[in-house]
């Protein structure tokens, strides 16, 4: 068993665990620790920053503050991440049954420019699935679509049918909503009008609602924003739990026969370098295929206060922050 055990789970509210009593290496010092889900960024910031919250989890919004005040600039804690967003399109709908609109779609966006004006530079450029040193990510795959290419993305829109965005039906990019998701979907929509001359109207979902959507392959919207972090630190928790056809985690609606036997094999591959092979061919395809566009590789970004002392950065604390955008109480054992 493991140093805490889950007592309460109010979804879309708090999950609380508390200290083990028989973990293999003692009681830990810190009897309960809670996570709290608060949906809007600056709620949570001001949460902190009365003390009714030990860390925070921030991001570009905050640092103007943070990074003015000596206090708050003590306190911030950095590292890396093990989650990357990305766009992801509905295959199985027009426009996007057509690859060479995803692939468009995808060569319109800025990953760079996005990272450093409305990241912040808190994330790296994604140019693949998953993120950089973990494994299953390929230093020289070849980026293909994956990247800002404004020429090639519109060349390929006029050789889809569509020159200048003409003929394309209305596009909608749905997202779960909350001022912060809003502020990056408006820039990389003004990103691809700008390149593709393309206009998308934004969807925002409630959260709840918006994970009942993207669960369900009768509903999963044309075009819409997620991020995926990994379980556990090996490829197949990535391209066959994600894109695999027979999926359950997204629908993207992705089917490519090679694919799946790519995965497959290297699921159950035992031999090392026979087993990279396979995934690292199937990166490939998705690169090439995009059923999504990968944007960024988020980072872990927090402010803990110094009462939590010897807290050391965990690549998973971004899972347990923005993307379900959490923050955390705890509360100290006895001495």
């Amino acid at each position: 068993q493991g140093p805490y055990v889950l007592k309460t789970w109010d979804h879309q509210s708090q999950m609380v665990f508390e200290a083990n009593a028989n973990y293999a290496n003692g009681v830990p010092p810190i009897q309960k620790v809670q996570y709290v889900m608060i949906v809007e960024p600056a709620v949570a910031f001001e949460a902190y920053q009365s003390c009714q919250l030990d860390a925070f989890v921030f991001s570009k919004e905050q640092l103007k503050t943070i990074n003015a005040d000596p206090t708050l600039t003590a306190q911030k804690k950095t590292g890396p991440g093990t989650l990357v967003f990305y766009m992801g399109f509905n295959t199985k709908l027009a426009p996007f049954d057509n690859v060479k609109v995803r692939q468009a779609f995808s060569l319109a966006i800025d990953r760079k420019s996005f990272v450093h004006d409305i990241l912040g530079d808190i994330g790296i450029l994604a140019n693949q699935f998953i993120p950089e040193k973990l494994p299953g990510h390929y230093d020289d795959l070849k980026d293909t679509y994956q990247k800002f290419d404004p020429q090639a993305a519109q060349k390929l829109l006029a050789d889809a049918g569509f020159p200048g965005g003409k003929g394309l039906p209305p596009i909608k990019w749905s997202f779960s909503q909350n001022a912060q998701t809003q502020t990056r979907i408006e820039a990389l929509t003004g990103q691809i009008k700008d390149t593709l001359g393309v206009t998308i109207g934004l969807d925002g979902v409630e959260p709840k609602a918006f994970t009942a959507l993207v669960k369900n392959k009768a509903t999963t919207p044309p075009l819409f924003l997620l991020g995926w972090n990994q379980d556990y630190p090996d490829p197949q928790d990535w391209y066959t739990t994600v894109f695999r056809s027979d999926s359950t985690v997204t629908h993207t609606g992705y089917k490519d026969d090679q694919f799946d036997k790519l995965v497959t094999a290297g699921d159950h591959e035992l031999d090392k370098t026979k087993r990279d092979a396979d995934y690292k061919q199937a990166a490939q395809l998705l690169n090439d295929d995009v059923p999504a566009a990968f944007i960024w590789f988020a980072q872990t970004a927090l402010l803990v206060k110094p009462s939590v002392s010897g807290y050391q950065v965990d690549p998973t604390d971004y899972f347990f922050g923005q993307h379900h955008l959490m923050s955390l109480k705890y509360t100290p054992g006895k001495s």
